[in-house]
């Protein structure tokens, strides 16, 4: 006989599972999965037609800036001597130190940012300028002591006039992460490349000019 309707059922008897080769097959659950669904987003046509433009402008550039330094390299090398590369070196060492902190990561933050006002980039504009002059300063100041250090006293001015380029690195850092965040990479690699071609042409120059 069943169950009477006042008799409690017994919570173990729903959770038997029938088993045999006539047994119903276990009806599933839904699964919920944790990570909601993701809708596909596509990029528009015209954002991907920019990047492959800024693409191919980047492998010219990088070409172009490759065979610069190549060719500096191979006319310098016969221009100056090994003494005056060593004097490079000694300052060098010290000077691509410094250079690790040009922008204490303020670049690639602002990058990433999704907006910008126009006081943060006015503050973040003045913040590179800063430390540019707070670089050129920390190399000032650290020239003696690298002088001391490798017993050479014409490294003193050498490091100190390389110095004074940081000030330089603090007024383009900020223009240059403007285009970036543009995804202006065509005008960007039209620049560094034209200042690599004019550094590369006015090295050789003052080395000539030395020999």
């Amino acid at each position: 006989a069943g169950p009477s309707a006042g008799t409690a059922r017994n919570p173990a008897e729903d959770s038997v599972i029938p088993c045999g080769p006539n047994a119903p097959a276990p009806r599933s659950r839904p699964k919920s999965s944790p990570i909601p669904a993701m809708r596909e987003i596509e990029a528009p046509a015209s954002l991907l037609a920019r990047a492959g433009v800024g693409y191919r402008s980047t492998l010219i550039a990088q070409a172009a800036r490759l065979l610069c330094k190549a060719a500096a390299v191979l006319v310098i090398a016969r221009l100056v001597s090994p003494v005056e590369h060593g004097l490079y070196a000694m300052a060098a060492s010290a000077y691509f130190v410094l250079v690790l902190f040009r922008d204490c990561g303020l670049g690639t933050a602002a990058v990433q940012a999704r907006h910008l006002t126009e006081e943060q980039c006015s503050t973040l504009w003045r913040a590179h300028l800063g430390m540019g002059l707070v670089l050129a300063l920390v190399a000032l100041a650290a020239a003696p002591a690298v002088a001391k250090f490798y017993r050479e006293p014409r490294v003193y001015s050498l490091l100190a006039t390389l110095g004074a380029s940081f000030v330089l690195l603090g007024m383009n850092s900020w223009p240059r992460i403007l285009l970036t965040r543009g995804l202006r990479f065509s005008e960007l690699n039209r620049v560094e490349t034209l200042a690599t071609v004019t550094a590369t042409a006015a090295m050789i120059a003052a080395a000539a000019g030395q020999a």
